[in-house]
């Protein structure tokens, strides 16, 4: 695999097609079958669904909710590959069985799954889906004008810890009465080191946690079995936009408690990754499929991303559910151009956010069709599409979105949305912002809220994050554009910061940015490096991920066991130096919190 460096393009301003807000009309009739029906179907849900068109080679077979006395026999047998036989496998929590076949599925063959269940879906007691039929290999895209070097002047380098060196970050406007907690953030761009990153407010580093190889992405803090938690997706980003990767999920302590990988098969994509209450992850997919694309006048055999959301339970990887864009989105409610070469992968839907609605249910985004879908969290019927084509709403004055990211239910009838109003070739809008509409589903309608943008317009091509804090204000980040805002809930800045950028071709970004509120408690020691100073010494010390440092304490003595206080200093950023007044042989510092409680000592140093 290639290890894409990201590459914003600046938004030209010749050669841009230029795209009318959507006029949504009178809404469409809701989808068929409705949720209700397909419940009524039967108990017992089957994944993949009943009726799938594309399902993966290695697919397994998820049963649920069943019991190990009330599952019964399951037949299994494509109509190329004839019988399969295979073992079960049980979620944690023990109501879900997955079958697994001991050898692959054919392509383009169907399969059928006999049982005695009540499978939404079935009939006469047969479930039967289609696998997909595989791509060939693409044609490699055009590649990107050159990344430059981020300048020296750009970066942050440090005496404790030269291995790190993150962007230095601009505050443009110093925070005002912001929400606590720090900013989590994924730089990328240029030749920046990748990785997850939490700054303080004055973009001092909090943790920095560089990667060896590949790409981070989507970096927040989750719960997972009760306890903080932080996340990101790891591994490669195609240059179309996708990835093809895993899940990482740390402790307070930075330690790894888990890694999430997709199943039946497939690659988790960079766009989501949501734990939820039950210790089950749900995230996005992009698996390249051949499918007929004749109605958007392209060729029969073309390749196209089937948008894939799947959720996993995390203890023992077991597929909970699956719902595929493919035979419920059609090709033609996509605003995103097909590619004439039937071999480049048409990213028809571009999902990049799940959430759950107030009712529990699914939200999707859906970047390319301009819309959000709502999913029957049991079975995947789809109850409606907020916006696009096929909108199913009255859509109020300034409520059209177009290249949206981050869709959220805010409680009740809220929903916020990153409104790009941009892609790389396509303006929509004049400038990205995020909103806040009303949905009402009794009534079908939409309305505006809130919105907000900065004063100076700003068009986010890709990217972005739009999330309400705990005390009312809204923080954004800008995707594409190097900048993080938050707002307070009269729409006025309270804090702005800048990224570096090194040209047109090559600015600093980061997918989403995040605030969240994090105590971190790391494993390893305090970092001291101590060197002469006139009669005294400089002793400089870091302490990465340490979230509840106030004061730094100097400690030396003529042997490693008779050792006195020298001194002490407030932490300052990162990495503090702490000037002595005598020097010693041997030195040591002690990690201070706000009561004068020690949290750690650093390993004992000789000055060099």
């Amino acid at each position: 695999m290639v290890f894409v460096v990201f590459v914003v393009l600046a938004v030209p301003t010749v050669g841009v097609a230029m795209l009318a807000s959507p006029a949504w009309g009178m809404p469409s009739p809701l989808p068929t079958p409705s949720p209700a029906a397909v419940l009524a179907s039967g108990t017992v849900n089957m994944f993949p669904p009943p009726g799938t068109v594309a399902a993966s080679p290695r697919t397994n077979i998820t049963l649920r909710p069943v019991t190990p006395t009330s599952l019964g026999t399951v037949g299994v047998s494509g109509s190329r590959s004839g019988p399969h036989s295979g073992t079960v496998r049980w979620s944690s929590d023990g109501t879900a069985a997955m079958w697994v076949p001991d050898a692959p599925f054919a392509p383009g063959e169907t399969v059928t799954v006999r049982s005695d269940l009540a499978v939404r879906g079935a009939s006469g007691g047969e479930s039967k889906f289609t696998i997909e039929r595989i791509p060939p290999t693409p044609k490699p895209p055009p590649s990107p004008p050159a990344s430059k070097n981020l300048p020296s002047g750009d970066t942050q380098h440090f005496i404790t810890r030269p291995d790190l060196e993150p962007p230095r970050l601009r505050v443009v406007t110093p925070p005002r009465g912001t929400a606590p907690g720090e900013v989590f953030l994924t730089p990328n761009g240029s030749d920046v080191q990748q990785g997850p990153l939490i700054v303080d407010n004055d973009g001092n580093v909090v943790w920095d946690h560089p990667l060896r190889i590949g790409h981070a992405l989507d970096f927040a803090v989750q719960s997972y079995e009760g306890k903080p938690v932080l996340t990101w997706f790891q591994g490669t980003v195609s240059p179309l936009g996708f990835g093809s990767g895993s899940y990482v999920i740390v402790d307070q302590s930075y330690q790894q408690i888990a890694l999430v990988a997709a199943g039946n098969g497939y690659f988790g994509d960079v766009h989501e990754f949501q734990l939820t209450p039950q210790n089950n992850a749900l995230f996005t997919i992009y698996n390249p499929v051949v499918v007929d694309a004749s109605s958007v006048g392209r060729s029969k055999h073309q390749t196209v991303l089937d948008a894939i959301v799947q959720e996993v339970d995390v203890p023992t990887g077991v597929v909970l559910f699956e719902w595929h864009s493919l035979g419920t989105i059609a090709l033609t409610e996509s605003y995103q151009p097909a590619p004439k070469d039937s071999t480049q992968p048409y990213d028809y839907v571009h999902p990049n956010s799940i959430g759950s609605d107030s009712d529990g249910n699914l939200l999707v985004s859906g970047r390319h069709t301009f819309a959000t879908y709502k999913l029957d969290r049991a079975t995947g019927a789809l109850y409606w599409r907020l916006g696009g084509k096929k909108n199913n709403f009255v859509m109020g004055s300034r409520t059209s979105f177009a290249w949206q990211h981050d869709v959220r239910n805010l409680g009740g009838s809220l929903f916020s949305v990153f409104d790009n109003g941009a892609s790389d070739a396509i303006k929509t809008h004049k400038s990205s912002r995020g909103i806040v509409l009303r949905v009402n589903e009794a009534t079908r309608s939409a309305t505006l809220e809130e919105q907000f943008a900065l004063p100076k317009p700003i068009l986010a091509t890709s990217q972005g994050d739009f999330e309400r804090l705990a005390n009312g204000d809204y923080f954004t980040g800008w995707g594409s554009q190097p900048e993080y805002t938050e707002f307070n809930p009269a729409g006025h800045v309270v804090f702005d910061v800048k990224l570096p950028v090194v040209n047109a071709n090559t600015k600093l970004n980061s997918y989403r940015t995040y605030r969240f509120e994090w105590h971190g408690v790391p494993r390893d020691p305090p970092v001291v490096v101590a060197g002469a100073s006139g009669a005294g010494m400089a002793v400089s010390v870091s302490w990465n991920g340490a979230t509840d440092v106030a004061t730094w304490q100097v400690l030396g003595g003529t042997g490693p066991d008779a050792l006195r206080v020298l001194g002490s200093q407030p932490r300052k950023g990162f990495e503090t130096t702490i000037m002595t007044s005598s020097s010693t042989p041997y030195v040591a510092v002690q990690a201070m919190d706000a009561s004068g409680r020690v949290l750690a000592t650093s390993p004992v140093v000789s000055p060099s």
